[in-house]
């Protein structure tokens, strides 16, 4: 069964992802998001960065249950430079999601961690090609620690962008990228990126990708047609009314899983990054957008679904206009 979680961040970066080159994953937390960009790629390396020591052992784990053998975990905080005592507050709930540097909880438990910079180390790695940054809202401070990287490779980069810091946007921008919302994969502009949209996940690609989105209405509502494999989105309205500790998903009815779900307290899924499902279908099948657990369907006042076809398009190197007739005579004199 496919890995139901972080789909936004994880079907992007495995759309980028290169045979033979590494994928860095800076708050890498139990190793699951990681895996899932890997799978069906061949020949990656993958360099996890996490700083909470619990969850160290869950990464090997979750790298040997996916047959990932060529790795190296780091146990140290992602930051803009290496070797500084940093203070990390810990989250004690299974998965650690809320550890933080930058956020310290006075109830959480408290330890000390170093810090890593990738560029310190990326020299003696294969290409780097994609970038996963996830670290509680030390985002910048760990892009900053990847940038010689970052103009060396040109890699794809993915980050979560927190509520009022426009520091990574500007960093990555000055650096030649463009910014892509990772759950819809519209180009991120004024009008579709406020604060008011809350925390969500930021695709970056690089002046060197020219990147073709094309969009086709598929249906209106909770229930498929059969669909063909592919990217699909589905834009849900919840009715903001409710209140209830429940999410919002995309349901399998053949096979009967989640092909993807955000579990939270409904409320929060008011802002458009949680009520907007980016999925894939590996096989032809229906689906339904449905609640998830004991909430019921008729919070979902409205629902419609898009197809996406990405498509990379090689970018035409400017011939002047001299030489390009120069061609043409010359073809036309050699008969070819």
């Amino acid at each position: 069964m496919k890995n139901i979680w972080e789909r936004a961040v994880v079907l992007p970066l495995r759309f980028f992802l290169q045979p033979g080159t590494t994928l860095v994953d800076l708050g890498a937390n139990i190793g699951e998001v990681s895996s899932s960009i890997c799978h069906g790629s061949e020949d990656i390396f993958v360099v996890a960065v996490e700083a909470n020591p619990r969850l160290i052992p869950r990464i090997r784990e979750n790298y040997s249950k996916n047959s990932i053998f060529n790795y190296e975990i780091h146990n140290n905080a992602a930051w803009s430079n290496s070797n500084s005592s940093l203070r990390l507050s810990i989250d004690d709930s299974p998965y650690s999601t809320s550890s933080s540097i930058i956020e310290h909880d006075p109830l959480s438990k408290s330890i000390d961690v170093s810090s890593l910079a990738i560029d310190d180390l990326s020299n003696d790695w294969p290409r780097v090609s994609v970038i996963k940054v996830d670290v509680e809202g030390a985002e910048f401070q760990a892009l900053l620690g990847c940038k010689e990287t970052i103009l060396r490779d040109k890699p794809v980069v993915t980050y979560e962008r927190t509520k009022g810091d426009s520091r990574v946007d500007t960093l990555l921008r000055s650096l030649n990228y463009k910014l892509y919302l990772s759950n819809t994969l519209d180009l991120m502009t004024s009008h579709n990126s406020g604060d008011e949209n809350g925390i969500y996940n930021v695709l970056a690609i690089p002046e060197t990708v020219n990147l073709e989105v094309r969009k086709k209405f598929k249906w209106n509502g909770l229930f498929s047609p059969k669909l063909m494999p592919g990217l699909y989105v589905a834009h849900v309205e919840i009715d903001p009314g409710v209140n209830c500790a429940n999410g919002v998903g995309v349901w399998n009815l053949q096979d009967g899983y989640w092909e993807t779900a955000y579990v939270t307290n409904i409320k929060s899924l008011a802002h458009f990054t949680n009520s907007t499902l980016l999925f894939d279908i590996d096989s032809p099948t229906k689906v339904e957008i449905r609640m998830t657990e004991s909430c019921k369907h008729e919070h979902i006042i409205h629902c419609f679904t898009e197809k996406i076809d990405l498509e990379l398009i090689p970018r035409q190197h400017h011939i002047p206009r001299y030489c390009r007739h120069g061609i043409r005579f010359l073809k036309r004199f050699l008969q070819i």
